[in-house]
């Protein structure tokens, strides 16, 4: 299991499996990094669709930190709102962060991590 960070964004891992990976601060490193090494068949968490949609490019599976699956069905829509958004931001429009996490999202999300999971292994 592989995280990747920038400098910025310094990740403490404890657990034997875990590995941290840390790229330069710019923009889009991290995102690339990812982009460069991932296979068929991973499995991306993230929040951004730019990234959701390349992983599911390279036939990965990407899901994010709320517990969206994300699918060829569903990136196109998402990516468009996105552009949307960005748009209306340019033009002088407000935009809002995320909300926290909140305690049923973090139970979902580890829900559909384990079903992932599962299904991967054939259990």
């Amino acid at each position: 299991m592989n995280y990747v960070a920038s400098y910025n964004h310094r990740l403490s891992l404890s657990h034997p499996l875990a590995r941290s990976i840390t790229v330069d601060a710019s923009s889009q490193s991290a995102d690339m990094y990812i982009a460069n090494h991932i296979r068929a068949g991973d499995i991306v968490i993230t929040d951004d669709y730019g990234l959701a949609c390349l992983a599911l490019g390279k036939e990965c599976l990407a899901l994010g930190t709320r517990g969206k699956e994300y699918t060829r069905d569903t990136i196109s829509f998402l990516l468009m709102n996105r552009h949307i958004s960005q748009q209306a931001a340019k033009a002088g429009g407000k935009r809002k962060g995320p909300r926290p996490l909140s305690n049923q999202e973090i139970d979902y999300f580890r829900q559909k991590l384990r079903k992932l999971l599962c299904n991967l292994e054939g259990i």
